[in-house]
Protein backbone atom coordinates (compact mmCIF):
# COMPACT_ATOMS: atom_id res chain seq x y z
CA UNK A 1 0.00 0.00 0.00
CA UNK A 2 1.40 3.36 -0.82
CA UNK A 3 1.34 6.39 1.52
CA UNK A 4 1.08 9.51 0.31
CA UNK A 5 3.65 12.24 1.91
CA UNK A 6 2.27 15.33 2.43
CA UNK A 7 4.01 18.72 2.59
CA UNK A 8 3.70 22.11 4.54
CA UNK A 9 0.84 24.46 3.06
CA UNK A 10 2.42 27.93 1.91
CA UNK A 11 2.74 30.29 4.52
CA UNK A 12 3.64 28.00 7.02
CA UNK A 13 6.45 26.81 8.90
CA UNK A 14 7.35 24.18 11.32
CA UNK A 15 5.21 24.37 14.64
CA UNK A 16 3.98 27.96 13.30
CA UNK A 17 -0.21 28.22 12.96
CA UNK A 18 -1.14 28.15 9.16
CA UNK A 19 -2.56 31.76 7.70
CA UNK A 20 -5.95 32.29 7.19
CA UNK A 21 -7.16 34.32 4.31
CA UNK A 22 -10.30 36.72 4.49
CA UNK A 23 -12.66 36.86 2.15
CA UNK A 24 -13.85 40.50 1.42
CA UNK A 25 -17.85 40.39 -0.54
CA UNK A 26 -18.25 43.78 -2.08
CA UNK A 27 -22.32 44.80 -2.04
CA UNK A 28 -22.92 45.71 -5.63
CA UNK A 29 -26.38 47.24 -4.74
CA UNK A 30 -26.84 50.01 -2.59
CA UNK A 31 -28.07 49.68 1.03
CA UNK A 32 -28.54 53.56 1.76
CA UNK A 33 -31.34 55.88 0.24
CA UNK A 34 -27.97 58.43 -0.62
CA UNK A 35 -26.41 56.09 -2.68
CA UNK A 36 -29.48 54.78 -4.68
CA UNK A 37 -29.98 58.63 -5.50
CA UNK A 38 -26.53 59.17 -6.28
CA UNK A 39 -26.45 56.56 -8.68
CA UNK A 40 -29.46 57.00 -10.27
CA UNK A 41 -28.29 60.38 -10.75
CA UNK A 42 -25.25 59.13 -12.06
CA UNK A 43 -26.65 56.81 -14.67
CA UNK A 44 -29.26 59.43 -15.46
CA UNK A 45 -26.22 61.38 -16.84
CA UNK A 46 -24.32 58.86 -18.37
CA UNK A 47 -27.47 57.56 -19.91
CA UNK A 48 -27.79 61.99 -21.67
CA UNK A 49 -23.95 61.24 -23.02
CA UNK A 50 -24.53 57.31 -24.25
CA UNK A 51 -28.08 57.55 -26.13
CA UNK A 52 -27.16 54.05 -27.68
CA UNK A 53 -28.20 52.55 -24.27
CA UNK A 54 -32.16 51.66 -24.58
CA UNK A 55 -33.75 49.67 -21.77
CA UNK A 56 -37.04 48.01 -22.32
CA UNK A 57 -39.42 49.66 -20.13
CA UNK A 58 -38.57 53.20 -19.79
CA UNK A 59 -36.75 56.08 -21.61
CA UNK A 60 -33.91 58.40 -20.96
CA UNK A 61 -36.18 61.56 -20.66
CA UNK A 62 -38.74 59.41 -18.41
CA UNK A 63 -35.50 57.86 -15.92
CA UNK A 64 -34.45 61.35 -15.61
CA UNK A 65 -37.56 62.78 -14.45
CA UNK A 66 -37.97 59.89 -12.31
CA UNK A 67 -33.91 60.32 -10.76
CA UNK A 68 -34.71 64.51 -10.28
CA UNK A 69 -37.36 63.24 -8.47
CA UNK A 70 -36.60 60.75 -6.23
CA UNK A 71 -33.27 63.41 -5.22
CA UNK A 72 -36.03 65.83 -4.47
CA UNK A 73 -37.82 63.91 -1.85
CA UNK A 74 -34.50 62.57 -0.56
CA UNK A 75 -33.31 66.12 -0.12
CA UNK A 76 -37.53 66.83 1.66
CA UNK A 77 -36.71 64.63 3.59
Amino acid sequence: MATKQLSPTEGTAAGAAPVTKTKKTVMYIPRKDADVETLATDAAKQWKTLPQLTLLWTTQPAFDTLAKSFSATLSAR
